[in-house]
């Protein structure tokens, strides 16, 4: 049996879907050790440091990064290199990990990554709910509509 698992306490976990999507769109998502949503979002480029830069614009400094896509799994391990990231961007994810005090990388089977595949599919569909959800978190404030009296 496959689960997602929660980091140990006094750490967050940085999933990331491994999936492929035609325009090369990614997705990660980041919960705290009682499985706690602290971030998650949906992009449309082919290769980004994004997540792990956000984890550390929150100020988190351990972090268990887990995916799905082994490839990618055995690049952030420092395992092995390959062709489908530019090297510039290898070597930049590589030291990115290292400004972490504790730091952990896992692969997980799709299924263990079920649930932020799935929400990512669906704000990858509608992506403005990810605006109005970042939108809410900084207290953004909205023109009220009111309908105008007859």
């Amino acid at each position: 049996m496959v689960r997602w698992t929660p980091p140990p306490r006094g750490w967050f976990k940085l999933n990331l879907d491994g999936s492929v999507y035609n325009d090369g769109s990614h997705r990660a998502r980041i919960r705290d050790s009682t499985g706690r949503v602290v971030l998650s979002f949906a992009e449309k480029t082919e290769h980004s440091t994004v997540g792990i830069v956000e984890a550390r614009g929150l100020g988190l400094d351990r972090v268990v990064a887990e995916g799905d896509d082994l490839v990618l799994v055995q690049l952030l391990r420092g395992e092995e290199t390959q062709t489908r990231i530019p090297v510039a961007l290898q070597q930049e994810i590589v030291a990115l990990l290292r400004c972490f005090l504790g730091r952990d990388v896992r692969h997980v089977y799709r299924e263990g990554n079920q649930v932020a595949h799935t929400l990512f599919r669906q704000a990858y569909e509608y992506p403005g709910v990810w605006a109005k959800i970042e939108d809410d978190r900084r207290g953004v404030a909205h023109q009220r509509a009111v309908p105008r009296a007859a």
